[in-house]
């Protein structure tokens, strides 16, 4: 079955490449299904780790392709669930979404990969529910596919200015990165979350960044180790994005067991 789809994907990687320099909606919605469920077709459940996080996946049904249920819990503690660090894109959403509301803008080049971008004016097109998205009410998306696999690249929503104090849109991104094969699972490695156009205002800058400034010369004193690094990591974040406005977190995935049991009662 996994070469029948592989096959398949073949087929519509040389239909959406040849004769046409951009492929249809329909090419790239076909192509996303195919390359899903050779990526994940053998696999009921799969769990992804960190170093601070472990994320339990499981299939909800035979028939659901890639859609996996999970739960996240800290390493500390297995069994109590946190808020997911880590989610992939659910490819049967978006395939279905961009059939009904999405056209495509256009191709170019990404750190040296072939992507196309797509845009819909409904964000639920490529995240399901907008508003279990994010909080800041977005009024359109963007979805950036790789060019030759057909895996999701980058999900983009983009907000109006919440009020008179903002003079930018808001765009919320989640760029997937480094995506590697492990016992018959293909995931990316990298998960990261960019919100930009965040205006702060001149005094929370000048306040804030005088008490970071002082925070960091307190923590400069302390024991080199891995507790002074992520205290000193979190104040360079933050000072970031006192300057430029943007956020920005990363997950990476350090293991990946398939069909590891869930602890009893987590899901």
């Amino acid at each position: 079955m996994r070469t029948a789809y592989l096959t398949c994907l073949v087929l519509l990687l040389c239909t959406a490449g040849c004769g046409s320099d951009q492929p249809s909606i329909d090419e790239i919605a076909d192509g996303m299904i195919a390359r899903s469920t050779a990526d994940f077709e053998d696999v009921g459940s799969f769990t992804v780790e960190s170093s601070n996080a472990v994320i339990y996946f499981r299939r909800t049904g035979a028939d659901s392709l890639n859609v996996f249920d999970f739960r996240a819990v800290t390493n500390d503690s297995l069994m109590q669930p946190v808020f997911s660090p880590y989610h992939l894109p659910n490819v049967v959403q978006i395939s279905k979404g961009i059939r009904n509301n999405a056209s495509v803008v256009g191709t170019e080049v990404r750190d040296g990969i072939n992507v196309i971008r797509l845009q819909a004016t409904d964000p639920a097109t490529f995240v399901g529910s907008s508003s279990d998205a994010t909080d800041l009410a977005p009024s359109s998306a963007q979805l950036v596919v790789d060019a030759e696999t057909f895996r999701v690249i980058e999900i983009a929503l983009i907000s109006a200015p919440l009020d008179s104090t903002f003079t930018r849109p808001i765009t919320q991104r989640q760029v997937y990165g480094d995506y590697r094969t492990v016992d018959g699972v293909t995931i990316p490695f990298v998960a990261s979350t960019f919100i930009e156009g965040l205006d702060v205002p001149m005094e929370q800058r000048m306040i804030e960044g005088g008490n970071l400034g002082m925070a960091r010369q307190r923590t400069e004193q302390l024991p080199p180790g891995p507790e002074r690094d992520a205290a000193l990591a979190e104040i360079d974040a933050r000072t970031e994005f006192l300057q430029t406005g943007i956020i920005e977190e990363s997950f990476q995935v350090e293991q990946v067991r398939v069909n590891e049991t869930a602890p009893e009662g987590l899901f």
